[in-house]
């Protein structure tokens, strides 16, 4: 007794090539992000050549441009949140959104799967 089964008149089957959209989206990804990651190199170079005593300035457009939607937002969420508790927060507060957003984490880890 075999432990593989076949029949001698079964066709012989392909082997599925590997889709490419993984590839494809990891490639967009990459070349998505190269240019923060540039960026990022750039502030890393300049500051080990600040450690080794040169000052070197470098300039960052596009992190400057994500640090300043950063605090903006920041900023907007705060004002929007302290308006709407009126800048105060207190206890009796607290414990109710605390315990609605349990309830909605919970409703969203426990879910059935279908």
């Amino acid at each position: 007794m075999s432990k593989y089964h076949s029949t001698v008149k079964e066709a012989p089957t392909r082997e599925r090539r590997r889709s490419r959209a993984t590839f494809l989206a990891l490639f967009t990804i990459v070349i998505a992000l190269s240019p923060w990651w540039y960026e990022e190199g750039t502030v890393v170079y300049a500051q080990w050549r600040t450690l080794t005593g040169t000052y070197t300035v470098v300039r960052t457009p596009r992190l400057d441009a994500l640090g300043d939607w950063y605090r903006a937002t920041r900023e907007s969420l705060r004002s929007g949140a302290s308006s709407t508790l009126n800048g105060q927060w207190s206890a009796s507060m607290a414990v109710p959104v605390g315990i609605g957003w349990a309830a909605v984490m919970a409703l969203v880890f426990l879910r059935k799967s279908r």
